[in-house]
């Protein structure tokens, strides 16, 4: 999974979008309307310019992006929107426009294309940015790193890097778990892809991370910025990604897998953050559920395994990481009713698809989920089709493994009266105040 960080405006101007950030009881009457998207995609929201009714909708939307996206999702299945990095792009909200495109033929729909537009600091030739026969080529080299074989022989190691991490939390005090979760994540991701490395070998790939993820290198998309030469933003992404080979290549050689280091930032940067978000969504669920967590937990600490999963499902439903998973047609295509052109972006939401046909579907319930497989029409957090999530796998061992850890050593509670409204960091769905916990460690069995 992957954080992209780009922001979307949803706004009405002069092109025609519909903007996200006032809604018809909230908008100034006063102000000149421009004409509905299409009469189909009709919204109510006030015109507004490029200029600072768009910026301001832009940071309503960042503030509360689910609430916007779904106020829009209820009048349309499919509505106009504008990326500030990636330009205009297609929401879309249902889960039959979302099973038709993620499900399509390979050649009718570019995904490699489609993130290199939303995430311009991606190395190129990549498995996220690949097409076609190139990325089946390349995901058949990757899956053996990423693999059900390699997990089962790495889970050991996972389960110990989890409780050397959780060692170090202080119970009794609030404290925002998610930074301390994004670094576990990421040495979870490095011992299963490199190999389990030591505290100074792990310290010079968090600096070759951070190196490579300056947040200037996302306006590398712009063409016109190449004029800036080496101030521009295309030459400091490609200085970030040499700091990052260069600190790949003190490690030892034998730690380093067969492929190029690109690929390794790629798979690195997949496997870090959106899966630590998924973690904190759970527990911050869990500290304000206790009827969930009795039916998980016996009296001798044991985990039921079943509901250890349904906890995991109901997250990944109504917390999905990622805000967008992205394609882009090849050729015209009709979707709605509507014939979308060649090239034009289109960004399925996974939390509006998860909440189509829910009864209750704000409200976290691991109970739905209980003794069944989530619905793969409406349960898309790592995407679907031919092109669905590489790490998933991954990613659903480490929800389990620091979830029974965590359950089985501390009662969790709540920092704060309400649950923490979620707001975009890049593209990823997050707790605002990072996912605030009081944790009591439990007491032993005898």
């Amino acid at each position: 999974m992957l954080i992209r960080r780009f922001k979307i405006t949803i706004a009405r101007n002069e092109w025609g979008d519909c903007q996200i950030g006032e809604s018809p009881e909230t908008a100034d009457q006063s102000k000149p309307t421009m004409p509905p998207c299409s009469a189909k995609h009709q919204q109510r929201a006030p015109g507004a310019g490029p200029g600072w009714d768009t910026l301001r909708a832009s940071l309503r939307f960042e503030r509360d992006p689910l609430a916007q996206l779904r106020h829009h999702a209820r009048r349309a299945d499919m509505f106009p929107a504008r990326s500030l990095v990636a330009g205009r792009l297609r929401v879309i909200a249902s889960r039959e426009l979302a099973r038709e495109i993620l499900h399509a033929p390979l050649e009718q729909y570019a995904a490699g294309a489609a993130n290199s537009r939303i995430l311009p600091l991606l190395p190129e030739n990549t498995l996220l940015t690949l097409d076609g026969p190139p990325h089946l080529r390349r995901r058949r080299e990757l899956s053996p790193l990423l693999g059900h074989g390699r997990l089962q022989a790495t889970v050991g190691t996972i389960d110990s890097i989890v409780s050397q991490e959780l060692d170090t939390w202080s119970p009794e005090l609030p404290f925002p778990v998610l930074p301390r979760l994004r670094r576990l994540t990421l040495r979870i991701a490095t011992a299963v892809i490199i190999g389990e490395i030591d505290g100074a070998e792990f310290g010079l790939l968090e600096r070759g991370l951070d190196a490579a993820l300056k947040p200037y290198g996302m306006l590398s998309g712009s063409s016109a910025l190449r004029m800036l030469g080496p101030a521009s933003p295309q030459a400091a992404s490609a200085r970030g990604r040499e700091r990052f080979a260069a600190h790949l290549a003190r490690l030892a050689a034998d730690r380093v897998p067969p492929i190029s280091s690109d690929e390794l930032l790629a798979l690195l940067l997949a496997g870090q953050d959106t899966t630590a978000t998924a973690i904190a969504w759970a527990l911050l669920e869990l500290a304000r559920d206790p009827l969930s967590v009795r039916a998980m937990l016996d009296q001798s600490g044991q985990l039921d395994e079943a509901w250890l999963d349904a906890v995991v499902h109901e997250t990944l439903r109504l917390h999905p990481p990622l805000i967008d998973i992205v394609r882009q047609p090849r050729e015209p295509v009709e979707l709605g009713g509507e014939v979308v052109p060649p090239g034009a972006l289109l960004m399925i939401c996974p939390a509006l698809v998860g909440h189509a046909r829910i009864q209750n579907p704000q409200r976290f319930d691991p109970a739905r989920m209980l003794g069944r497989r989530p619905d793969p029409d409406g349960w898309i957090p790592f995407g679907g089709g031919a092109r669905r999530c590489l790490g998933a796998p991954l990613a659903l061992t480490e929800l389990k493994v620091v979830l029974r850890q965590v359950l089985q050593r501390f009662v969790i509670k709540p920092a704060r009266p309400a649950l923490e409204q979620a707001r975009l960091r890049g593209t990823a769905v997050v707790p605002v105040h990072g996912g605030e916990l009081v944790l009591t460690r439990r007491a032993r069995s005898r």
